[in-house]
């Protein structure tokens, strides 16, 4: 059997089985910045539902739209509804669901274009470039943060992706880098960076294995505080600082360039980047 085949009919298995854990498990690229049990959680009611009404997610009915609103909403309080952001989340997360079937050859539509979403409410404000400035110029006696901070800032890297990134993946005679399912072209700052990060191993021709060191997002989030520290500046989240990459770098960039699974995703979160940007200024 084509492994593709074999991985299609583990797909289709799960979704018959309303197997949520083995479905995630299955699909890396639904959400990398995202821990597994936060997927599960965004998702889990809706597939609580599903199995309850026998609904076959594979083959969703024409009324989808509508019956998946009432489990968007759900909390584990009968008597609440789910915040709107958690809502949006969750609409997203299986929005992109449903596409990464689709690109399995699993269903021939999408069964959410133009599912109606609540209206992000703001609770963050993008830092003000100053704050990125000496984040940035702090890292640079450490490549290896410097060479993170380049990727989220110009070409919108989650953390997942930064923990996953290896030299296979980047073409440097094309001036390219793999990115999920297209190549970006390497800005010139980032490909600086990269470049320092592949002289100790004899230069980009010889470099090979994890581009970065960091084990796992805990790790990377513990270089990025010192450095914040030793700026004199506050914390800034590895996704809060992709917005601002976006902020900054966004019309350069396709949706799937800048790690988005679909242009729904992408324009959310420059509709989020544009409302955080305007706060910013206030």
């Amino acid at each position: 059997m084509h492994p593709a085949d074999e991985h299609a009919q583990k797909l289709t298995l799960a979704l018959r089985k309303y197997d949520l854990d083995h479905l995630i498990a299955l699909l890396p690229d639904l959400s990398p910045s995202q821990p597994k049990h936060v997927l599960r959680a965004h998702l889990k009611f809706v597939f609580e539902q599903a199995q309850k009404d026998k609904l076959d997610l594979l083959h969703p009915p024409a009324d989808f739209q509508t019956w998946v609103q009432e489990p968007l909403r759900r909390t584990r309080h009968p008597e609440k509804q789910a915040q709107p952001n958690t809502v949006h989340a969750r609409a997203t997360l299986l929005t992109r669901l449903y596409r990464l079937l689709q690109e399995e050859g699993l269903i021939q539509q999408q069964p959410l274009q133009g599912l109606p979403r609540p209206t992000v409410v703001q609770t963050k404000r993008l830092p003000h470039p100053d704050t990125l400035r000496r984040l940035h110029l702090q890292a640079q006696p450490d490549p290896f943060l410097h060479g993170a901070l380049m990727l989220i800032h110009h070409l919108a890297f989650s953390t997942g992706e930064l923990l996953a990134l290896e030299w296979e993946h980047i073409d440097f005679p094309r001036n390219q880098l793999l990115r999920r399912r297209t190549a970006s072209p390497l800005p010139d700052v980032v490909r600086q960076a990269l470049e320092r990060l592949a002289k100790p191993q004899g230069g980009p021709l010889y470099a090979s294995g994890k581009v970065l060191p960091y084990a796992t997002d805990q790790a990377f989030r513990q270089a990025l505080w010192q450095a914040s520290k030793d700026a004199n500046t506050d914390l800034v989240p590895p996704a809060t600082l992709r917005l601002a990459g976006l902020h900054a770098n966004g019309q350069q960039l396709t949706s799937m360039q800048a790690g988005f699974i679909d242009d729904r995703a992408f324009e959310d979160a420059r509709a989020v980047v544009a409302a955080l940007s305007l706060e910013s200024q206030e």
